[in-house]
């Protein structure tokens, strides 16, 4: 086929106009090169109207328009362009049945159209009308980052202004997920660009039976390349509105910095205090050997970053009930380090079966830290100074809806303050045959209870003990030895079998002083007198393994006080994708468990793992967790519970168990859109704690 290039005039206009391109601005004067061909040309002189048909294609360094048919009105200085017509530029394509473009105004408008930019942003309109350079108005259109005739999520919009890189402005809007509509906008914002810049983000839409149904939004403005701002406005329909903001930086110099803060005063609680927060807060710098560390954790209440799926600081909060405040500052030099810290913790403590109480335990204090090594030798010494104050509630819950809340109502009632200066030797030996590394140190403390909390010294003492009037001071050393033999191999064909002998060796003098609260009591320095030697077996075959390990710790030991010591014994065995560990303490002379474990771990086919384990202590606490994972596609499911029981049996530990904690999430990972779907219920054997239903709906972009 032969192709045509039109005449001198047409080519003319066509060298100086910029049609379609969404780049490019209208401009008196046009010196850009560009060429139409067709495969067949024809002018009509009376009307003035030249008509290119069959693969027409404009072409020029900055776009590209391909359609069936061009025709030029010269009077009018109108182009149109007809049947399967594409404009290509640089990050966008517009596809439709017809554009008309005006040579004198620099804009066009199409019919039936659709945009695609940067392959990530796609648009569609009835009408489509160019505005400016870079900027269209779309009349009945849609939007989505969503490909496919019908995608999983769009916007429909009556009337939209889209300016690439920058914004979509819509009125009359309804979010639709397969075409189904399920939200209203009067008027919408929606950020069309990749690069940082100001703007408001996706937002995410959630459900929760606590807090009702969500819309969380976020408006982002950067500072540069390594500082940026955001603030959040989350509208929850039960509990109301939550305000918050965080500023970031990254280390240019001054270092690393994150602040978020994030606070809601709930309209729709029986809680005596709604308002609920947190403030997290993280800085680190390193320059050359210096090292500077600070975090800043605060809440309001444990259950904070559970009730609104907070992620602004680490998860500690959210599993342990622990929040965190510290600042560091340490040089590390080639033989030697030191550091300064000061830190503060806060943790939340629920009573293990009745949940009745909500003991909140702080323990600010100061420490110092001096290191110096040598080629086979490390000395450090620490000094710590602070204090622990323990408090309770007056009323621990008050009914909200179907869940319970903590009281704020809490008042000291123990305390003591302490200090601790620690030095030990640490050094270690090998030669061919067997291994041994060992440490030498003396630790010093001194214990000032406070507010009614008392502390007794028994008759035995220390290598060095001081009474005063307020205070009780102790010098006690230690010793800590570990050695292991070479392992002996030998290899019977179907599998190879080593073993090799271990023993720990430690020592501590007992401060003789008690505390009269429990809690306090754990804190003082106990005596430690044990030696405990180990025989490991282990067994590898082609695709298994199995290890047994057994011991016996001459006590009196860290877990109870018979002379005899219980039998250690461990049994870790994997088959393929399953694995079994057992670990079990044993007291002979009672002729019990006092402390048991059992997990396993079986991926049963890729992508889908179960994991269960539990513990028992004899002093009548059972826990038990089964975890079950699927992964498959971009799917995901995770079923979850954790039980407990008071039993001192552990034969009747297994059977007595009773539901503590109960979840179960699903998780869909499309490509323009992720959602979360959970069930989560925290319960005691005589009451319901918690129960939360959740729906998160994040869109991509």
């Amino acid at each position: 086929m032969i192709r045509h290039f039109l005449s001198a005039r047409l080519r003319s206009l066509a060298l100086c106009s910029t049609l379609l391109a969404s780049h490019m601005a209208y401009a008196d004067q046009c010196t850009t090169s560009a060429a139409l061909m067709a495969d067949a040309v024809t002018r009509n002189p009376a009307t003035e109207q030249m008509i290119a048909t069959g693969n027409v294609t404009l072409e020029n360094e900055e776009y590209r328009i391909r359609a069936d048919r061009a025709e030029y009105f010269e009077q009018e200085r109108l182009i149109v362009f007809r049947g399967n017509v594409t404009v290509d530029s640089v990050g966008s394509r517009i596809t439709t049945e017809q554009i008309e473009y005006s040579l004198d105004s620099g804009l066009g408008e199409a019919t039936n159209a659709q945009i695609v930019h940067d392959d990530t942003y796609r648009f569609s309109a009835t009408s489509l009308r160019r505005t400016g350079a870079l900027s269209y108005q779309l009349e009945s259109g849609t939007f989505t980052t969503c490909a496919g005739d019908c995608p999983d999520w769009q916007f429909r919009a009556g009337q939209a202004e889209v300016t690439q890189g920058r914004y979509l402005v819509a009125r009359d809007v309804t979010f639709r997920i397969r075409n189904v509509p399920v939200w209203y906008f009067p008027y919408l914002v929606y950020p069309v660009k990749n690069q940082r810049e100001a703007g408001i983000l996706i937002p995410a839409l959630t459900s929760s039976s606590n807090n009702g149904t969500g819309l969380e939004m976020t408006y982002f403005h950067p500072f540069g390349d390594a500082r940026d701002i955001s603030i959040f406005a989350n509208v929850y329909t039960r509990t109301g509105v939550m305000l918050g903001g965080e500023y970031r930086q990254a280390d240019d110099g001054f270092g690393a910095l994150a602040l978020n803060h994030r606070f809601i005063q709930e309209s729709k609680t029986k809680s005596d205090d709604p308002h609920r927060y947190r403030t997290y807060g993280e800085y680190q710098l390193r320059r050359d050997a210096w090292m500077v560390d600070g975090r800043y954790d605060a809440a309001s209440d444990r259950d904070f970053a559970h009730d609104y799926n907070d992620e602004s600081g680490p998860e500690w909060l959210r599993d342990a009930g622990r929040s965190e405040t510290l600042a560091s500052v340490g040089y590390q030099g080639e033989a030697w380090s030191a550091f300064v810290r000061g830190q503060s913790q806060q943790t939340w403590i629920h009573e293990a079966t009745q949940h009745r109480d909500n003991r909140l335990t702080t323990a600010p204090y100061g420490a110092a830290f001096l290191e110096r090594w040598g080629s086979d030798w490390q000395l450090s010494g620490s000094l710590d100074a602070g204090s622990y104050r323990l408090r309770e509630s007056t009323l621990p819950f008050t009914t909200d809806g179907n869940r319970l809340r903590y009281s704020s109502r809490n008042s000291d009632y123990d305390a003591i303050d302490f200090s601790r200066a620690t030095l030990t030797l640490h050094r270690p030996l090998a030669t061919r045959y067997w291994g041994m590394e060992w440490q030498v140190g003396l630790q010093g403390e001194t214990w000032k209870p406070q507010d009614g909390t008392t502390l007794n010294a028994l008759n035995e003492k220390p290598l060095w003990r001081a009474e005063g009037d307020e205070t009780i001071s102790y010098l006690l050393p230690f010793v800590q030895v570990r050695w292991n033999s070479a392992r002996l191999y030998a290899d019977h064909g179907w599998a190879r079998h080593s073993i090799g002998l271990e023993f720990d060796a430690d020592y501590r003098q007992d401060s003789s002083v008690t505390a009269a609260q429990p809690l306090f009591d754990t804190l003082l320095a106990q005596h430690e007198h044990r030696f405990t030697p180990r025989l490991v077996n282990r067994l590898t075959g082609t695709n298994w393994y199995a290890e047994h390990h057994i011991g016996q710790p001459f006590s009196p030991t860290e877990f109870g006080n018979n002379n005899s010591g219980e039998i250690l014994n461990g049994i870790v065995l994997g088959i393929g994708r399953f694995r079994v560990d057992w670990h079990s303490l044993y007291d002979p002379n009672q002729k019990e468990v006092t402390r048991q474990s059992v997990g396993t771990s079986w991926e049963l086919l890729q992508g889908v793992r179960l994991g269960a384990v539990h513990t028992y202590e004899r002093r009548g606490v059972s826990n038990g967790a089964l975890d079950l994972r699927l992964t498959r596609g971009q799917w995901e499911v995770i079923l979850g519970t954790e039980m407990t029981a008071e039993e001192n049996s552990v034969k009747r530990a297994f059977s007595e168990m009773t539901p503590r904690r109960k979840h179960v999430e699903v998780i869909h990972h499309a490509d323009c859109w992720q959602m979360r779907v959970g069930v989560a219920e925290d319960r005691t054997p005589a009451i319901e704690v918690d129960r939360t239903v959740y729906v998160k709906f994040t869109l991509a972009g």
